[in-house]
């Protein structure tokens, strides 16, 4: 049964929302700091897609010969909503200041490039190994009448170096 004036008609109206993928990096800007020259420092970098439909990336480099980023191969794919980590490295090969641009291209329709600025300063490192076991840096380099199986302490020194991340120390052995 119905009341009276019905049955009536309702109208509705909406817009349907297109769909596309938003890229987004996270974060915005990388610093590695100090970095002794040489070494190599990594730090993680985010890609999400904060859209409603798949974000195909073209590229992503890194301008600058001391970064680099992993993976780079392009045709990375992101679903709606979800994130890929990739790892940028910075590997100075003299001491100053180190800029640089990573840019990502996909088929976010509103960016297709988006682009955050990545800096180093390279950092000398004077270290020194002392193979005296005497507190403090005696500067001795050699030891002789070492004979197999024996160990020999080492210390490691680092002088007149700021804050560093990341440094290699190789040790070598002459049995002469």
């Amino acid at each position: 049964m119905y009341g009276p004036g019905s049955p009536s008609a309702l109208s509705l109206a909406g817009v349907a929302l297109a769909k596309q993928p938003i890229a987004v990096l996270r974060p915005d800007r990388l610093g590695f700091g100090n970095v002794a020259v040489g070494a190599s420092v990594k730090l993680p970098l985010t890609l999400y897609n904060r859209g409603n439909d798949t974000l195909k990336v073209a590229s992503l480099t890194v301008s600058g010969k001391e970064f680099s980023v992993t993976p780079s191969r392009p045709g990375l794919v992101i679903a709606p909503g979800d994130s890929q980590t990739v790892t940028l490295s910075c590997t100075p090969a003299a001491a100053g200041d180190l800029t640089g641009t990573l840019t990502l291209s996909s088929n976010d329709p509103d960016r297709r490039t988006l682009a955050i600025p990545v800096s180093a300063a390279g950092v000398p490192l004077n270290l020194s190994l002392d193979l005296n076991p005497a507190e403090g840096d005696q500067k001795v380099t050699k030891v002789g009448g070492v004979k197999p199986g024996k160990k020999v302490p080492v210390q490691l020194f680092v002088e007149g170096a700021p804050s560093i991340k990341g440094f290699n120390v190789r040790v070598t052995f002459d049995p002469q």
